[in-house]
């Protein structure tokens, strides 16, 4: 529990930076826009609220409910930072995004579901090898 504790604070510390302002730009500056990009690229903060709840609801055990609730707080946080902080740029739809989406979502999907059983000892899925 001591190690999970630890790797969250650390995960949630680095990627809760860009909600403290002048820290970002002290960083920008010492490593550079592309770099600090490099460095502290966020997951999709929508995407990473659907999946921490999801499987916040799905477990019951303490560890389970430490790492995903975190993930959840981390994800709401940072997700209202961005539209607080105006951080997004502006976009048309399209439905080629919309298929590189789908596309590329499945073939992430369907391997993760698949292997979920020796990844983390729960299988999600019937052909769950």
């Amino acid at each position: 529990m001591e190690i999970l504790s630890l790797g969250l604070l650390l995960f949630l510390g680095l990627h809760l930076i860009p909600v403290v302002p002048p820290l970002k730009v002290q960083l920008v500056h010492a490593f550079g826009e592309n770099r600090y990009k490099g460095l502290f690229a966020l997951l999709s903060a929508l995407g990473l609220v659907i999946w921490s709840l999801v499987h916040l609801l799905a477990n019951g055990h303490a560890k389970a409910t430490l790492l995903f609730a975190a993930f959840l707080a981390y994800a709401v946080i940072d997700l209202f930072s961005v539209i607080q902080r105006k951080s997004y740029k502006p976009f048309t739809p399209a439905l080629k995004f919309d298929v590189i989406a789908c596309v590329s979502g499945l073939l992430l999907a369907v391997p993760a579901m698949t292997f979920h059983r020796q990844l983390m000892g729960v299988a999600v899925v019937p052909w769950g090898a």
